[in-house]
């Protein structure tokens, strides 16, 4: 990929987030002006950059890569905090979670069997 063709790519994305280059830099870890030489495509990032980039995007690498950015799902802070948590769990306190979350779900939205018998 060129540089012309990324820095096009996280032009795109930065905005649609709504983020100036300052704010993707805060969230990053970077300073404004890499994010700014690279959407000059006067810099290409290294590979640590560029993972940082798609973790402040909140975007996987793959979706970056993608043509048409409507495909990928941006996440929220909660939703950010939420995935942080899942990664930082083994696969027995992943199941345990995925249980206690059927659990919750299915308290707030109880079977509708007695409605049926109301009406």
């Amino acid at each position: 990929m060129s540089s012309d063709e990324m820095k096009e790519i996280l032009i795109q994305y930065r905005k649609s987030q709504g983020l100036s280059q300052k704010e993707l830099a805060a969230r990053c870890n970077l300073t404004q002006s890499t994010i700014s030489t690279m959407e000059n495509g006067d810099f290409y990032p290294s590979m640590y950059s560029f993972l940082t980039i798609c973790d402040g995007l909140s975007i996987t690498p793959s979706q970056f890569f993608l043509k048409n950015s409507e495909n990928t799902v941006v996440l929220n802070e909660e939703a950010r905090s939420l995935m942080d948590l899942w990664n930082s769990l083994n696969g027995d306190s992943k199941n345990l979670a995925l249980s206690i979350l059927h659990c919750i779900k299915n308290a707030q939205h109880p079977a509708s069997d007695d409605k049926s018998a109301d009406e």
